[in-house]
C-alpha cells in the first residue's frame, strides 16, 4: 500500500455543495486557546470540478482560525481573525487531484503556510490573536468548510486533522508530513 493510500484510507470525502457535508467537532476550550500560538494540519485532495472557496478546518471565521482554499487561485488561506485585527496569508497553489499536506501555523507576529512540508508563505506583522474574540466561546471546530458561510464548503478529501496549541518547527512539520502517524509530535508544543 503506497503512502497516499494510507493517508487516503482514513479520509473523509466531502462534495463541496450541501450545508450539511461538514464534520463538527463539539466546542474545546483548548482549540482557541489564547496563547496566540497555533499549528494547524491536515491532508487534502481536491475535486478539480468544484471551483468554491473551501474550508479545511475551521473554527469560526470571524472570531479565531481558518484553513483553506480560495476559489478562485487554488492558494491556501491561512487566517487568524479576533473581531479587532484580522491576518489573512496566502500562497501554495495546487490545483491537482494528488493528496498535499498543508499547514498553518502562528506564533505572536509571524504566520507560515507549509505546503507538503515545505513554507511556501510569511507574515511576519500578524497583529491578531488566537482565541482573542469575545464571541469565540462555545463555537464549534468545523472541517470541510468555513463554519461562517454556507457557500464555502470544500469538494474533496480531507484526511489526518491534527491542531496544536503552539507552533511546530519546519522539522516538525516535515516529520509530520512524512508519517502517517502523529506520535513523533510532542503533545506539549
Amino acid at each position: 500500500e503506497s503512502f497516499a493510500e494510507q493517508i487516503g484510507n482514513g479520509s473523509a470525502k466531502f462534495d463541496g455543495s450541501t450545508s450539511t457535508d461538514k464534520i463538527v467537532v463539539p466546542y474545546n476550550a483548548n482549540f482557541a486557546g489564547g496563547t496566540n500560538a497555533l499549528t494547524v494540519a491536515c491532508w487534502v485532495k481536491n475535486d478539480s470540478t468544484i471551483t468554491n472557496w473551501g474550508g479545511f478546518v475551521d473554527l469560526h471565521y470571524s472570531y479565531n482560525f481558518r484553513l483553506g482554499r480560495h476559489s478562485t487561485d487554488n492558494f491556501v488561506v491561512w487566517k487568524i481573525d479576533d473581531e479587532t485585527n484580522e491576518s489573512e496569508l496566502t500562497g501554495g497553489v495546487f490545483k491537482d487531484e494528488n493528496w498535499h499536506h498543508v499547514v498553518g501555523t502562528v506564533n505572536g507576529a509571524n504566520m507560515y503556510i507549509y505546503l507538503n512540508g515545505v513554507r511556501v508563505a510569511t507574515k511576519t506583522n500578524n497583529s491578531a490573536k488566537v482565541g482573542g474574540g469575545s464571541n469565540q466561546a462555545s463555537i464549534d471546530l468545523w472541517i470541510g468548510r468555513n463554519n461562517n458561510w454556507t457557500t464555502e464548503a470544500f469538494g474533496g478529501n480531507i484526511a489526518g486533522v491534527g491542531i496544536w496549541q503552539g507552533e511546530l518547527s519546519q522539522s516538525q512539520v516535515q516529520s509530520l508530513m512524512e508519517s502517517t502517524s502523529y506520535a513523533k509530535i510532542p503533545a506539549d508544543v
